[in-house]
């Protein structure tokens, strides 16, 4: 059974026997009515025709091989030219012998009026020389003709060629593009997560001294939220449930910590769930919203984290009281805020919202608008 890159490569030179074939047609279209006509039929001009530009066809490969080898460059081009002008002479010998070794199967396959040589010579009324005399009369009699197909080839298959080498080299910059761009969101990525992870171990390592219950309940969180941040992987987009699910573990381990001090509302729209967002887009920010507004405070704080979808993009609001002696601190942009507008500007380029500015009352707002892109049914688990 032929597999699919065999099948394309035969596809191809079908299509380049049916082009070599759609020449001699047309061209005996055009001698009709014309002194060739008069002397030879339709069929005798077509199959003639067509093995000239048979025997050139057999020439083609070796040229394009040729070309691909020898690309004309400004230090090497007389080189090329060079090769190119040999190249040219004994692709003129080979295609005259195939084009004889064919026009005498021809001869001999529908009659000796189907062969352009046995023509010949038949109507200068002189016998038909060796093999080698044919070459050397047809070489001199249609190097003209040879020397246009030839050029017709060459111009064709550098254009082509340099076509080819565009499109890879355009390939290879998207290739390398995304690599750069995959590579630069997990260094992004690889700094929030021990970020929060050297916090909260921080904030365990006090709890030990004088509430054990508390440190166990905080540990056993923090297992679930490095359960959730490994199931990420290297996916740049996950689901939004995964996303609020690690945030409920993280906010979880800050209510142990603050206590009273933390008063939480957490709004998420159900419809949202089966949403991709970048993986660990909540939980920098309202760890921000804590670290310098809530936890500063003397009083408790609210904390209001609202997600849902709207005119064809998912919306993250997040309200939090600052400090309050100055709540321009609740909005000190710390590795949070700079990472997740990197990361944003490395998966939607232009296509986001992303601002965190005050509020009356000595509260703070952040506020992100990214594109809404579905889950694929067979994504969420």
């Amino acid at each position: 059974m032929v597999d699919d890159l065999a099948w394309r490569h035969i596809s191809r030179w079908l299509l380049v026997i049916l082009g070599l074939t759609l020449i001699p047609a047309m061209y005996t279209v055009l001698t009709a009515g014309g002194e060739l006509a008069s002397h030879l039929t339709p069929a005798q001009i077509f199959v003639t025709a067509c093995l000239n530009w048979y025997a050139l066809g057999v020439m083609i490969p070796p040229i394009l091989w040729m070309i691909r080898r020898l690309p004309i460059r400004r230090r090497s081009w007389p080189l090329a030219l060079l090769v190119i002008l040999l190249a040219g002479v004994a692709g003129m010998v080979i295609k005259e012998s195939v084009f004889l070794g064919l026009d005498r199967l021809a001869g001999e396959a529908f009659g000796a009026a189907y062969s352009a040589t046995a023509r010949w010579y038949a109507y200068e009324i002189t016998p038909l020389p060796p093999f080698w005399k044919q070459l050397q009369l047809n070489l001199t009699g249609k190097a003209y003709g040879w020397v246009l197909e030839y050029l017709l080839v060459l111009g064709l298959g550098y254009a082509w060629t340099h076509y080819q080498l565009s499109r890879e080299r355009e390939r290879q910059a998207i290739r390398l593009e995304a690599s750069l761009n995959e590579a630069r969101l997990q260094a992004l990525k690889m700094q929030l997560q021990p970020h929060f992870l050297f916090n909260t171990l921080n904030s365990i390592s006090e709890l030990m001294h004088h509430d054990i219950d508390r440190a166990d309940r905080m540990i056993t969180r923090l297992s679930d939220m490095l359960r959730l941040v490994l199931e990420g992987g290297a996916d740049p987009l996950v689901p939004l449930q995964k996303e609020v699910e690690l945030l409920a573990a993280y906010l979880d381990i800050q209510k142990i910590r603050l206590r009273d001090q933390l008063r939480l509302t957490l709004d998420v729209d159900p419809t949202a769930h089966a949403v991709l967002v970048p993986h660990m887009i909540l939980q920098p920010l309202v760890e921000n919203a804590i670290r310098h507004g809530i936890a500063r405070r003397l009083e408790p704080g609210l904390l209001s984290v609202r997600v849902w979808c709207a005119a064809g993009a998912l919306r993250v609001e997040i309200l939090n009281d600052g400090p309050e002696m100055a709540a321009s601190g609740a909005g000190v942009a710390g590795i949070g805020l700079s990472n997740t507008r990197s990361r944003l500007e490395q998966l939607y380029p232009g296509r986001f919202e992303f601002r965190s500015t005050p509020e009356t009352g000595g509260r703070w707002i952040t506020r992100l608008v990214i594109p809404l892109i579905p889950l694929q049914p067979n994504r969420l688990s």
